[in-house]
């Protein structure tokens, strides 16, 4: 499905037209695409610094540690290596290579499923960014509409002069163009947001509970410590996480909504009356803005992404109270 949108928009209406809107399309296009990938590389950052920290903290650390445990009526000493992550090892792995195999799988398969995780919603963030350059591609239209369809310049009178014929049924039709593109759009984010939603509600519900556990966490590490600062530098990767899928969501929202103010902006008034009554119809559906949604219950907006930030402080306080 996410496939079948991205192919949507390289084609027709929603595809880049030099003629339609310039080089100004391209360049909304590659602005669309450069948010994304800057995204990716900075939860990448995230990423390596937080699995860098705990391989560098176990390789550093590594002596053998005495874990006293009872085999019937005899207590043995068991000789653990520290490793990365506390997993379970179906076998012995405190020998050699075994050790290193282990500590090297650890490093390498969280690396890569965080990886995994960043360009998921660098890819679904891209498309949101997608939606925002095509509502601002109309725009764009809208404010070369007069212009293309003028043959020259009108200068200053006493009274308004509405263009000529021929340049009436070119601003027609590229009214209706904007009309079509609009609807077009609205009709995918629609489609868009049942593909994500529910999504997106899962991606919220799954981050909520990791704040939470972190939160619980760093209520009961010592600041100094080393598991303090990795958790720190996780729940501030889960905060990011959020906040992109916020950030993007309240754009794709917000732009959509200024359509209208766009429209009215037009030096409409040189324009004839069938051309005005396409634009008020554009004005009066942009009133509605497109949004995206976590599961039809929440917006995926900054006051969103602000009361979870809240909400987590006031959590953490609670927590360091009960603790202290």
């Amino acid at each position: 499905q996410l496939w079948h949108h991205f192919q949507a928009l390289e084609t027709g209406i929603f595809k880049p037209n030099l003629r339609r809107g310039g080089v100004k399309e391209v360049e909304l296009i590659k602005n669309a695409i450069k948010w994304p990938k800057l995204q990716g590389y900075t939860f990448y950052t995230f990423v390596l610094i937080i699995v860098g920290g705990r391989a560098i903290y176990a390789a550093s650390t590594n002596w053998i540690n005495d874990k006293d445990y009872v085999d019937g009526n005899v207590t043995v000493v068991a000789n653990t290596k520290i490793m990365p992550y506390t997993t379970w090892i179906p076998f012995d792995y405190n020998e050699s290579p075994l050790y290193e195999l282990v500590f090297v799988f650890q490093i390498f398969a969280t690396v890569v499923y965080g990886f995994y995780i960043g360009a998921t919603d660098a890819l679904i963030c891209g498309f949101m960014m997608m939606i925002k350059s095509q509502f601002l591609i109309i725009k764009n239209s809208l404010d070369r509409l007069v212009a293309k369809a003028q043959s020259d310049e009108i200068e200053d009178a006493d009274r308004i002069e509405l263009l000529d014929e021929k340049s009436q049924k070119i601003a027609a039709k590229l009214t209706n163009e904007c009309v079509f593109h609009h609807q077009e759009l609205i009709a995918m984010c629609e489609k868009a947001e049942d593909t994500f939603c529910y999504l997106m509600l899962l991606q919220f519900l799954s981050s909520l509970l990791i704040v939470c556990f972190a939160l619980f966490q760093l209520s009961t590490l010592s600041p100094s410590s080393v598991q303090f600062f990795s958790m720190v530098n996780y729940l501030l990767l889960m905060g990011f996480q959020l906040l992109c899928y916020c950030w993007h969501g309240n754009e794709v929202q917000l732009v959509s909504g200024l359509i209208s103010s766009y429209a009215y902006d037009i030096n409409w008034v040189i324009l004839n009356e069938s051309i005005k009554k396409s634009l008020i119809l554009l004005m009066m559906r942009s009133q509605r803005p497109c949004y995206f949604t976590a599961g039809k219950f929440s917006l995926l907006s900054l006051e969103t992404f602000m009361t979870i930030i809240r909400g987590g402080g006031s959590y953490f306080m609670f927590l360091r109270q009960m603790n202290s």
